[in-house]
């Protein structure tokens, strides 16, 4: 990867405790951001979420169940910081693209407490790194393996000690400046909805062998408490030491998929 490292001390999984803005503050919003050297997710799940049945896919949700989904978040990118300036630069994104830029203008209040503030003003938030997301930190962007001359669908794996993170993209691209709400409300048919909220964004912990990789959090419900590896992969050290083109099967709704490592990190 030709980007520039982020600074060590960004390196790790950050859980936000506090959003403020001017229509007051949030801290029901359950939101991680795990970062390694280059590479970053981010996951926000609202805390008043309704409970799905287990197993419920997306063909199966009603609309109001659609659009309380709807009202998740979460993207996977590159990141870049230029003195107090991160820039966090989104391939996959589970909302339609920004119009402008996600740039935050940050502040260490301590080793493990980090402050973001908008650069006009409109928001402030406190995040504080989990103790167990410092060692072995790696991120990976692959490319899912599928029929010759077919546009693969992206998707990123990060590691950040006991934690880790899985984002895949969705096979259609959402309009940019639009409302995913408003798409999902306007939705004739189910399968319309389906399109619109297959992007998946799973964040879990992998035990001390690694051996199991438990998803505790999705934007895809049925995914919580399943494993992420179809096939446990083989680690060194408990740590990931994946290269450019090893494959890995992983888990999905339809089944195991193939997906190849494009990028290391």
């Amino acid at each position: 990867m030709k980007d520039r490292t982020v600074p060590e001390s960004y390196i790790g999984v950050w859980q936000r405790t506090l959003l403020q803005t001017a229509a007051g503050d949030d801290t029901d919003t359950r939101v991680f951001w795990l970062q390694s050297r280059r590479l970053h997710v981010d996951l926000r799940i609202p805390l008043d979420r309704p409970v799905f049945p287990a197993g419920l896919g997306l063909h199966e949700v009603s609309r109001e169940q659609a659009l309380a989904l709807a009202q998740q978040g979460g993207f996977a990118g590159s990141t870049q910081v230029d003195g107090e300036l991160c820039r966090w630069q989104r391939e996959i994104d589970y909302r339609p693209p920004a119009l402008t830029a996600d740039v935050g203008v940050m502040r260490f209040a301590a080793a493990d407490t980090l402050l973001e503030d908008c650069q006009h003003g409109r928001y402030h938030e406190r995040w504080q790194r989990l103790p167990d997301s410092l060692g072995g930190s790696q991120g990976f962007r692959l490319e899912q393996v599928g029929p010759p001359g077919a546009a693969p669908r992206i998707a990123y794996l990060l590691v950040c000690g006991a934690y880790f993170a899985f984002v895949r993209s969705r096979e259609v691209a959402l309009p940019a400046g639009a409302n995913l709400q408003s798409l999902v409300e306007a939705a004739q048919q189910p399968q319309e909805r389906v399109a619109l909220l297959d992007c998946e964004v799973s964040f879990g912990q992998r035990d001390g062998q690694a051996a199991s990789w438990q998803i505790e959090l999705s934007t895809l419900p049925l995914r919580e408490g399943t494993t992420l590896f179809a096939e446990p992969p083989v680690l060194l050290g408990g740590a990931p030491r994946w290269q450019c083109k090893d494959r890995l099967w992983i888990t999905s709704p339809n089944g195991p998929l193939q997906w190849q490592i494009s990028d290391v990190d």
